[in-house]
């Protein structure tokens, strides 16, 4: 028996993504996100000023919840697991507050040594300038020295040579007498 032909049920085309949960903006804000609550199992009634320390610690460069939950995470596996009788939370504020004042301790040296420096080389450039008239002087009375030495050089190298051509003239006046005495002695003219 043939089979009776039903109509064409309408095809309806289906994505096959699935849908995706509507995505809430995240906004920087004072307040820790529930989520960040829910990570702590604290409930976010009661307030916890240590969660609100960690949340602003961790939350300071990130852009979503995932990347404050994320930091937190990397951190308390740098960290390691909590002493007996100490929360995950206690760990994690007590290690961003040394951290804090680590920070602050190196910021205050920075400041003191930059200080420090600068009073240093104002404290050389004042010296150099004073000492910058006494330094000229100095070096126009080495200069002086240097051209006297120069000239009493000159000087006596003149003068020896005056002396030793006197001398040569003398001995070559001796020996032009003696000469003609020997030739004389010989007698040759």
């Amino acid at each position: 028996m043939p089979l009776a032909k039903s109509a064409p049920s309408p095809v309806t085309k289906t994505s096959s993504r699935p849908l995706a949960p509507p995505t809430t903006i995240f906004t920087q804000e004072e307040t820790p996100h529930i989520e960040f609550y829910r990570f702590f199992g604290v409930n976010p009634i009661d307030g916890n000023e240590q969660l609100d320390k960690v949340y602003k610690w961790t939350n300071e460069k990130s852009n979503s919840i995932s990347d404050v939950l994320r930091k937190t995470r990397t951190l308390e596996g740098k960290l390691g697991a909590p002493k007996l009788g100490e929360t995950r939370l206690t760990k994690l504020f007590n290690w961003i507050r040394l951290s804090e004042n680590i920070n602050s301790l190196r910021e205050s040296m920075g400041d003191e040594i930059g200080t420090v420096t600068t009073r240093s080389k104002q404290e050389i450039s004042r010296i150099k300038e004073g000492q910058l008239p006494e330094l000229e002087r100095l070096n126009s009375q080495i200069e002086e020295k240097k051209r006297s030495l120069s000239n009493a050089i000159k000087r006596y190298r003149l003068n020896a040579n005056d002396q030793a051509r006197n001398i040569k003239n003398r001995y070559e006046k001796e020996l032009n007498e003696l000469k003609t005495m020997r030739s004389a002695f010989k007698g040759e003219k």
